[in-house]
């Protein structure tokens, strides 16, 4: 259900960075809760010697396209330059890779972006997190 409600965001070309956090934002906007073990319960292991990795298979101009997911990332988050409150990207930007799609793959509206961070303790601004996830019972 949650797939159908809150598609992956198709415009985060070679992102490797990033798009957890903006996902599980997207889910929070949209109304789905998280939940977070209090240990690990799975990982993901790179060090499978045989098998390829996205990182050897881009194209020549894979920067450009990681750099322009990054934008739409840091104005989907309102990241601000460090110590500021001045966004990164505007929130009157037209550039185009930034805001295609924006209703289908934005933020959702049963909460805030603000409310996000207050749950997941996170001050945007001085960049700090309480570390309140995954407390023991």
């Amino acid at each position: 259900r949650i797939i159908l409600d809150v598609p992956f965001d198709p415009h985060l070309n070679y992102i490797f960075d990033g798009e957890e956090i903006l996902y599980s934002v997207r889910m929070w906007t949209n109304g789905w809760d998280i939940f977070s073990p209090n240990e690990n319960i799975m990982y993901h292991y790179y060090y499978r010697k045989k098998a390829k990795k996205f990182w050897s298979l881009l194209p020549g101009d894979w920067i450009t396209h990681r750099d322009r997911a990054l934008r739409r990332i840091q104005f989907l988050l309102n990241v601000t330059k460090s110590g500021t409150t001045t966004r990164v990207v505007p929130a009157d930007t037209t550039e185009e890779y930034v805001i295609k799609d924006l209703d289908r793959y934005g933020l959702g509206k049963e909460r805030s972006l603000a409310e996000y961070f207050t749950f997941a303790g996170i001050d945007p601004v001085q960049r700090k997190i309480e570390n309140k996830f995954c407390p023991r019972a």
